[in-house]
């Protein structure tokens, strides 16, 4: 019975620790993003997005990954966006 609580604990102490890293791992690539758009980082963003990624707007069109990039390039505008 001890070394089932021990592995119990063992177990909830590592799903703690890998969440806790998935969410500095998130919280890193997320300030990685703002931070391209905001300075029109296009090297940068390219290495963070997928090879496959396509883009679905709000209306449901689809974008591919070469034209969202080229978009990219000139999207941020801090007349639009309050940064």
């Amino acid at each position: 019975m001890k070394t089932l609580s021990l592995l119990i604990a063992v177990v909830i102490s590592t799903t703690a620790f890998a969440q806790d890293d998935d969410l500095a791992t998130l919280r890193k690539l997320n300030a990685t993003f703002i931070h391209n758009f905001v300075t029109n980082d296009t090297a940068s963003h390219n290495r963070i997005i997928h090879k496959d990624f396509v883009y679905i707007s709000s209306s449901g069109k689809v974008v591919p990954r070469d034209v969202y990039m080229k978009n990219w390039a000139h999207g941020f505008d801090p007349k639009v966006y309050k940064y």
